[in-house]
């Protein structure tokens, strides 16, 4: 199991990486945490805020070298290839435990977009039963609360 959800509850994943085709995700864009998404199980566990959106390419290769097969990956962002401790800083900050775990998810070519983001946190403020803004403030107590992340 991957554990995003808690990964994202606790401010560890913190990008998501998603096929975009018609330009949907831009900065500021509320984004809704949610998982069984179109099923019965719908289960919206927060809210956050769009931070940044990268261009990412993701390209597998293999070639046979002293008679075995030798796979390679490489990750683009903005059109500049990522070394390894990028890929490796990446799949962490995508939720993943590993690099290796990153290329088993994405396990063929990809082009997509990186989409950073910010969990809102409730207001402590019990009454307020309210999720702070982006900027860190309750809009009705203007109470600052941390966003995870």
């Amino acid at each position: 199991p991957t554990n995003f959800v808690e990964k994202i509850l606790a401010g560890e994943k913190v990008t998501t990486i998603r096929v975009d085709a018609k330009g949907r995700w831009k900065v500021g864009n509320k984004v809704h945490f949610a998982t069984g998404v179109r099923t019965k199980n719908h289960n919206q566990f927060a809210e956050g805020v769009c931070t940044k959106v990268d261009k990412i390419e993701i390209q597998h290769s293999r070639i046979w070298i002293a008679n075995k097969w030798v796979y390679s990956h490489h990750v683009f962002i903005n059109d500049s290839r990522l070394n390894e401790d990028e890929v490796k800083e990446l799949a962490k900050c995508d939720g993943f435990d590993s690099v290796d775990a990153f290329f088993d998810w994405f396990n063929t070519d990809f082009e997509g977009k990186i989409i950073h983001f910010k969990v809102k946190k409730p207001c402590s403020e019990e009454l307020h039963n309210v999720q702070v803004e982006a900027d860190g403030r309750c809009h009705i107590c203007e109470g600052t609360e941390l966003i995870v992340n």
